[in-house]
C-alpha cells in the first residue's frame, strides 16, 4: 500500500465518523432516554452518577458551543 492509497483510505474512514455535533447529541440523548424509560419497563439498572454527570457535561458543553456570537 502506497502512502497515497493509505491517505485516501484514512480520509475515507474519517469521513464516516465526521457527523455534526447535534447528531451526536441526539444519539446520546436517545440513549439516555432509553436508559431512563427502560428502568420501569424492562427493570434495567438506573443511571449511575457517572452516566448522569457525563450527559450533563455533554449538554452543557453543547449549549456553550451553540450560544451564538458575542453581544455588541
Amino acid at each position: 500500500m502506497t502512502k497515497e492509497q493509505f491517505k485516501a483510505y484514512w480520509d475515507y474512514l474519517q469521513s464516516i465518523c465526521d457527523i455534526d455535533g447535534d447528531v451526536w447529541m441526539g444519539l446520546f440523548t436517545a440513549f439516555i432516554l432509553l436508559r431512563i424509560i427502560g428502568v420501569p419497563l424492562f427493570h434495567w439498572v438506573p443511571l449511575t452518577a457517572s452516566e448522569s454527570a457525563a450527559y450533563g457535561t455533554a449538554v452543557g458543553a453543547f449549549a456553550y458551543t451553540n450560544k451564538g456570537g458575542k453581544p455588541s
